[in-house]
């Protein structure tokens, strides 16, 4: 059950970010809600609210479900945490991912793919492999967009062709 509800809540947020329709984002907000009653202090899943401390040798919630919250909070980057710099979710593999004073880098393997991050800053540039990105057109294939999300940060998507290093940088 968690694991469904989890699954559902991300489409659900990627339908609202997708079409705008508030009706989805309350849905994705009261069933993320209720995933998180299915996960003790530290983070473990359970299958249900009923099942705390029962062994669900069946269940694939305990990494399924957890994981589904990326995606819901890449579909809506205001619900992660403020003020702080995070990846929320990308299509590709990251490694070598640094994060420093307004700040943050990382590898990528796959070369087409989009990084959702959220940011506690405005980036002044967003560079590919040295290269700087352009904001991102209707029909350009790479390049990002930024939003301003509120309290002074930002959500950008980074939508790329090429794998490598990326560097986002503020002032």
């Amino acid at each position: 059950m968690d694991y469904q509800t989890a699954r559902y809540t991300a489409e659900c947020a990627r339908w609202y970010a997708a079409s705008g329709d508030e009706s989805y984002k309350e849905k994705a907000y009261r069933s993320l809600n209720f995933v998180t009653y299915c996960s003790d202090p530290d983070g473990k899943a359970y299958e249900s609210i009923l099942s705390n401390g029962i062994s669900n040798w069946w269940s694939d919630c305990y990494g399924e479900g957890p994981r589904m919250f990326y995606r819901a909070f890449a579909a809506i980057p205001a619900w992660s945490p403020p003020g702080e710099d995070h990846i929320l979710y990308s299509e590709s593999i990251l490694k070598d991912v640094r994060y420093k004073q307004k700040t943050v880098s990382y590898a990528t393997e796959e070369e087409t793919a989009i990084d959702y991050l959220h940011l506690g800053f405005k980036p002044s540039s967003v560079t590919l492999n040295g290269k700087e990105l352009a904001e991102k057109n209707p029909t350009a294939l790479q390049g990002y967009l930024l939003k301003a999300i509120g309290h002074g940060d930002f959500s950008l998507q980074i939508h790329r062709q090429e794998k490598g290093r990326v560097l986002i940088s503020g002032q």
